[in-house]
């Protein structure tokens, strides 16, 4: 009997290497997970090492929980029932809070002297990258925004962690480190305070500023650069734009955690100037066509955030040959997408480098090749102190 199991085994184990790749052709129907944001785990190539550590068999079980039928449903059911049945506060690391979906932030202790470090660290890195661009003849200006959970962080209830010793001595070291190493900056909590810190400014069901707050951020940035020089940078206001909202059901990256189940009013926003200014644009060095918004062509599709430029790309080149007008480059992660569709409208060109996806070259060597007038640096409170990415800026 125990040599029949053995070769029941070997047979169940060799059936297994050959159907896996036969169900992954039939059973695998999307790649991509929408609400989770996310591809299908792949299963991995079958080897002697990952048959003996193991891995070759979780990556199994990983891709067959993935395209499990019903999956989406059931996750579905869940985050309805642990919400509107069971009154959770906090679901899909989402917090309820009124109109307001936020992020839940795991209890950390503020180290206030890691914060400070770090904060010195960062800002001497970005000393030498101001004076790189100087050499080169360009002016640097960092743009420093919240993160929304960070600018809505009084919403929170009192009895859950909101992070905000964390996010006021980040803001507070890190602002007085670049100020003493003289780089020019742009506080846009500070410029959103002033203008009375409304809601509007940024979304409630996602993690960034609204296109209302885009467009105040690039009107701040083109006030900040022709205050302090003779550049004369052309702006428009809100009255030299036609402004609408995308019809379809608005999926924010925080309700997209929550699976699509609950339906919420807010709609994705888009600017065009009412005199329309041509243009060419270039993504990952190749001709694309000359849009700025991707929205959906039927009604009954889902728009996200990648409206804006299309999502998250390394490389985007906006060229409106106008060759009296200054060109920018723009340095940062997807909160440049929005304030992108707005601020091309100012120069002759517009380039946009996203250092998490770009790696031809450094910074420092895109600078020196294309010798931008401007540099902006776009970054947020949460990730402000990031070293790698967006924060290698060597």
């Amino acid at each position: 009997m125990k040599r029949v199991f053995q070769i029941l085994n070997i047979i169940l184990f060799i059936s297994l290497i050959f159907a896996v790749p036969i169900f992954s052709k039939v059973l695998d129907k999307e790649h991509f997970l929408f609400y989770e944001n996310r591809n299908v785990n792949y299963i991995e190539d079958f080897t002697k090492e990952g048959f003996l550590d193991g891995s070759f068999f979780e990556s199994v079980e990983d891709y067959f929980t993935d395209i499990f039928p019903f999956r989406e449903d059931i996750l579905k059911f869940r985050t309805y029932m642990d919400r509107s049945v069971l009154k959770k506060p906090v679901v899909n690391d989402i917090v309820f809070s009124g109109d307001f979906l936020l992020a839940k932030v795991n209890y950390t202790k503020c180290d206030e002297k890691q914060i400070e470090n770090n904060s010195k660290i960062m800002a001497a890195r970005l000393s030498s990258l101001n004076k790189f661009v100087n050499s080169q003849g360009g002016k640097f200006y960092y743009v420093f925004v919240n993160e929304q959970y960070s600018y809505f962080r009084d919403k929170y209830p009192k009895y859950i962690f909101n992070n905000d010793e964390v996010l006021n001595k980040t803001n507070y070291y890190f602002l007085k480190e670049l100020k003493s190493k003289n780089i020019e900056f742009i506080d846009m909590g500070e410029v959103f305070y002033k203008l009375g810190k409304k809601d509007s400014f940024y979304s409630k069901i996602d993690h960034h500023y609204s296109y209302e707050g885009a467009f105040i951020t690039y009107k701040t940035i083109i006030d900040k650069i022709n205050s302090e020089t003779d550049f004369n940078v052309p702006k428009l206001n809100e009255y030299d734009f036609n402004f609408e909202y995308v019809k379809n059901n608005y999926i924010g990256s925080r309700n997209r955690k929550l699976m699509g189940v609950y339906d919420f009013t807010e709609k994705l926003e888009m600017g065009y100037p009412k005199t329309h200014i041509s243009f060419e644009r270039w993504d990952n060095g190749k001709r694309s066509e000359s849009k700025l918004f991707y929205t959906p062509p039927y009604m009954d599709e889902n728009v996200t955030y990648l409206a804006y430029m299309g999502g998250d790309i390394g490389e985007t080149v906006i060229k409106t040959n106008r060759e009296n007008l200054l060109n920018v480059l723009i340095v940062g992660d997807s909160f440049t997408n929005p304030l992108e569709t707005i601020i091309y409208t100012s120069f002759n060109e517009m380039r946009s480098i996203d250092l998490r996806k770009y790696d031809k070259m450094t910074i420092r060597e895109y600078i020196r090749d294309y010798k931008p007038d401007i540099v902006l640096m776009i970054r947020d409170d949460i990730s402000c102190l990031d070293f790698d990415g967006n924060g290698y800026v060597y």
